[in-house]
């Protein structure tokens, strides 16, 4: 509708602003979770809105009702929750643990062992569907698994920290952080 809207999630609040007029932001709706979910993160998923709960995964639909939920939290950290392009798969890195989400069969299919010291911390894995291929950083290395769990590759980072995997817009190469820097590496 030719318009910009900002969401915001404050404990069991999920608030939209109309923020089309940057210097008369409105308040347009405000949503409160009467099953005592505390949203932890929001992101857009294939034009939907998502947030991460301490009891759910909740999509919501454009009137901010939700229209669908997956029983799959991350109590220490939502931000490690990453639904796949496809949007077939949720993975959450918990503790140390990839832990891989069907959303088909709503069910826990692969739990794939990764290694931090601060289990706690911000992780983001990316998922890559061109090649089938799910790339990790963990304290060890970036570690590049199948879709399905087996261990392909492991480059070694050497900071005894790893944070976030994101790609490139060329579709070649990643991008990492490791406490240290930010690494350039080609998928290959």
């Amino acid at each position: 509708d030719d318009r910009l809207y900002l969401y915001l999630t404050s404990g069991r609040y999920l608030y939209q602003y109309d923020a089309t007029d940057l210097d008369n932001i409105i308040l347009k709706r405000q949503i409160k979770d009467n099953s005592w979910d505390w949203f932890g993160d929001l992101e857009k998923v294939n034009g939907r809105l998502v947030t991460m709960g301490s009891k759910a995964i909740k999509l919501w639909n454009d009137d901010l009702q939700v229209i669908d939920s997956y029983r799959l939290v991350n109590r220490d950290n939502p931000y490690n929750l990453v639904f796949d392009y496809n949007y077939n798969y949720i993975y959450n890195l918990t503790g140390n643990s990839l832990e891989i989400f069907d959303r088909q069969s709503r069910q826990l299919v692969k739990t794939i062992g990764v290694k931090y010291n601060q289990a706690t911390g911000n992780h983001r894995l990316h998922p890559d569907l061109i090649d089938n291929m799910i790339y990790v950083v963990d304290d060890e290395a970036l570690k590049k698994f199948g879709l399905y769990g087996g261990l392909y590759e492991t480059y070694e980072h050497g900071s005894g920290f790893g944070y976030d995997v994101v790609y490139s817009t060329d579709g070649q190469h990643l991008y990492f952080s490791n406490g240290l820097a930010v690494t350039k590496v080609s998928k290959g």
